[in-house]
């Protein structure tokens, strides 16, 4: 960590980004409703739950897609880019060039995705009809891959 807050320190951009190291709770929460996008590079990653917390506050992500996103592309409320460091320097080049308001619309569309599809009532009914599914009394939910 050492190297990445000197590297940090030391870049162009110096005062305008800082390594917060891990946050909890509140401050977490704060951290996501400070910023104006959250970026979330990765080389590996099962699920990113950082990336549905910052949708869930609200916010525009930028995710390499090692991180399983696709829906910031689908949804239109961030950028899902492959993992080199050109395409993210070009999404984070696009965020920077994005109005304020269209950066509220976008983290307004990727709340959205997050009640419609992550939260407890969402995630529920998912699972009843995909029990009622298994046990032959009804269609196949879309979500279900038979391949």
């Amino acid at each position: 960590m050492k190297k990445l807050e000197s590297l940090i320190g030391s870049a162009p951009s110096a005062g305008k980004v800082a390594y917060l190291g891990p946050l909890f709770g509140s401050k977490r929460v704060a951290a996501f409703q400070g910023c104006d996008v959250f970026v979330c590079p990765s080389h590996t990653e099962n699920f990113g739950v950082v990336v549905g917390e910052a949708l869930a506050c609200g916010k525009p992500v930028i995710a390499t897609q090692s991180v399983p996103w696709p829906e910031l592309q689908e949804y239109d409320c961030g950028w899902w880019v492959p993992d080199t460091h050109a395409d993210l320097k070009e999404a984070l080049l696009a965020a920077v060039q994005t109005s304020d308001q269209q950066l509220t619309d976008m983290g307004e569309r990727g709340r959205k995705l997050i009640e419609a599809k992550f939260l407890w009532p969402s995630v529920a009914r998912q699972m009843a009809e995909t029990y009622t599914w298994l046990l032959g009394a009804g269609q196949r939910p879309a979500w279900v891959d038979v391949a």
